[in-house]
């Protein structure tokens, strides 16, 4: 990503089983549409009244555009044989700030107004789930594997590329935010990451939404 300007910058990397990394394509929306869901399927089905289909057709909708939090201009894909299976996206405080107002656009053309109404409120507590974004780190918004590729080293390919990234572009840390229930909880440590804190909102809970952690590696 380009520190001036949050979009991406194109860059390489391969692994040993092929796999390698480059700028993510609009065309792999209903794919990364998948990938995203997953990464905390609890907090996005409350966003989306427990509507799995809504949920994917928003973040397929994001994807292909060219602003939002979850455009693919701020992802790298993981790919094998030229096809995804795996996304890394993120970006700094400046550039969530900016993409947020469209982000919040899209799903109020996209949503009924019922529907938006709820996902309005359901935001409203995500600022008690996920701090701010530090000043000078870079923010890994979204991190996964298509489930047919676990265990390929893939997930390791996609954050030694954020990190060295990150390190390159000027920035002293890399933050993310994830369910204190998931198991990629340990992944990240083992890649030299650490809990800085947790949070838990008790409201959510109740929709099956657990504490989170919000977890850091300096550089």
């Amino acid at each position: 990503m380009d520190k001036n300007n949050g979009r991406q910058t194109s860059m390489e990397n391969t692994n040993t089983t092929g796999s390698y990394i480059k700028a993510a394509r609009p065309d792999d929306a209903a794919l990364a549409a998948e990938l995203i869901f997953d990464t905390d399927p609890h907090v996005f089905g409350y966003w989306f009244n427990g509507t799995r289909e809504k949920a994917l057709k928003y973040f397929a909708f994001q994807w292909k555009s060219m602003e939002g939090s979850f455009s693919h201009i701020f992802a790298r894909g993981a790919f094998n044989g030229g096809n995804l299976v795996g996304i890394e996206a993120g970006y700094d405080r400046q550039t969530q700030h900016r993409e947020g107002r469209a982000f919040f656009r899209q799903a109020e053309t996209l949503l009924e107004n019922s529907e938006f109404d709820h996902f309005s409120r359901s935001l409203n507590y995500m600022a008690y789930l996920n701090p701010p974004i530090a000043r000078d780190a870079y923010y890994i918004q979204t991190l996964s594997v298509s489930k047919e590729r676990k265990n390929e080293g893939i997930g390791k390919l996609l954050i030694q590329s954020a990190f060295e990234r990150a390190a390159k572009e000027g920035y002293r840390s890399c933050h993310l935010d994830v369910a204190g229930d998931n198991p990629a909880v340990d992944f990240y440590l083992h890649m030299g990451m650490e809990v800085l804190c947790e949070m838990r909102t008790p409201f959510l809970e109740h929709y099956n939404i657990p504490r989170h952690y919000r977890m850091v590696k300096y550089f």
